[in-house]
């Protein structure tokens, strides 16, 4: 079902589902559905209570009783949740991070690992490494918070940064070189001095700050 509202005139898609916080077997990025803002790109903005659904990769909002997803992307310039800066950027949303004037970007992505089965020797095996939750529950259900606790979740973060329009993958060192070639050498010092990862949002932020700077 499709509901407009015309004050703020961007196309919303709704689910017939409670709204409660996110649990620990979530597919929800944040542990609860925080305060968030709407700007438009017409300059209007609305306020709600607002979680990000790694499953769909929307932002999924309440409004009366209901969950709710944003369609018309287009008219959206950017979605504050809580302190947390989400842009849509080719047909979807990724969260802002750090002051890197190219914009550096996260994409928040999961794996879902069905229980494991008796196997012909008595011992467990999975029948297959991962399998999409749309398929264990059709699509309606990527809206609930949580799966089955007899599966489980496996999270992975995708970093990226804005470079002449359009997005650079930064999750390794190798990836950061291509675009920062000068730092190769610095960079290795900075990264073994801060003991920093590739797996952390902070890590990678003071990463892509320093090739910046």
């Amino acid at each position: 079902m499709k509901v407009i509202l015309i004050s703020f005139c961007f196309v919303l898609t709704t689910f017939l589902v409670s709204a409660k916080d996110a649990s620990e077997n979530s597919l929800y990025v944040f542990d609860a559905f925080q305060k968030g803002t709407v700007y438009l790109s017409d300059g209007d903005s609305t306020v709600r209570r607002m979680n990000y659904n790694a499953g769909t990769e929307e932002v999924v909002f309440e409004q009366q009783g209901k969950l709710m997803a944003l369609d018309n992307l287009n008219l959206v310039q950017r979605i504050k949740i809580g302190e947390n800066m989400f842009e849509p950027i080719d047909g979807k949303f990724y969260q802002k991070i750090g002051s890197c004037p190219s914009g550096l970007y996260v994409s928040y992505k999961f794996k879902v690992i069905p229980p494991s089965a008796p196997s012909a020797y008595g011992s467990e095996s999975n029948t297959s490494a991962s399998t999409s939750w749309t398929s264990l529950a059709g699509k309606n259900n990527l809206y609930e918070l949580t799966i089955p606790s007899e599966y489980k979740i496996i999270r992975s973060k995708d970093f990226y940064l804005y470079k002449e329009n359009k997005l650079c993958p930064v999750n390794k060192f190798s990836l950061v070189i291509k675009l920062y070639p000068e730092k190769e050498d610095s960079l290795k010092k900075y990264i073994k001095a801060n003991k920093l990862g590739w797996n952390e949002i902070e890590d990678v932020q003071k990463i892509i700050e320093f090739c910046c700077n």
